[in-house]
């Protein structure tokens, strides 16, 4: 298909985006916070770490499975890195785990408190696999948890690094915190 780019003017945003070919969930341009995250049933995301540069993965299908970083991402490997972002439809989004189908959660409230992938999402217990998702404005997020109201964090570098549950985040450690929500399709 063909974009006529110069007839463009007198179409909506939605009109523009939908004739892209993208997600009208893309939301509205120039907006700020959760809504710059695009959204779409056919689209995952990488969870890169500004701190370490490495992503958030795992090769594990069952119930606890840990996630960890690692970087780059081996080839034939792409789905153990890709998260589904779900939006809840109340300022959070569940993450779900393509390579597993599991959702990264956590029953801990202390600093320090583990993440892990479990499926499906038991009745009563959503607020423990809920994640808000924070723009700080410079291509990042934090991503906060709803039960605890911690932040996802880790300190480590290198490959196998664990990731766990902090807050408030410390002055000059922001880097720890913040993650790059790289959008690829499924």
């Amino acid at each position: 298909m063909k974009t006529d780019f110069f007839n463009m003017a007198h179409k909506s945003r939605r009109q523009f985006i939908q004739l892209l070919g993208l997600s009208t969930a893309l939301v509205t341009f120039g907006s700020i916070g959760r809504k710059t995250l695009a959204q779409s049933n056919s689209q995952y995301h990488y969870l890169k770490q500004q701190f370490s540069g490495k992503y958030v993965c795992s090769g594990e299908t069952e119930n606890g499975g840990k996630i960890w970083f690692w970087g780059p991402i081996p080839e034939g490997h792409e789905s153990r890195y890709k998260f589904d972002l779900n939006d809840t439809g109340d300022g959070y989004h569940y993450i779900r785990h393509q390579f597993s189908g599991k959702y990264v959660c956590s029953g801990e409230t202390e600093n320090g408190g583990k993440l892990w992938l479990w499926g499906p999402i038991p009745e009563g217990h959503e607020a423990r696999y809920k994640f808000e998702l924070i723009d700080t404005g410079d291509g990042y997020h934090y991503l906060k948890h709803q039960f605890s109201g911690k932040y996802v964090c880790s300190g480590e570098t290198e490959n196998g690094g664990k990731l766990w549950l902090w807050g408030p985040i410390p002055d000059g450690h922001e880097a720890r915190y913040k993650f790059e929500l790289d959008s690829v399709r499924a």
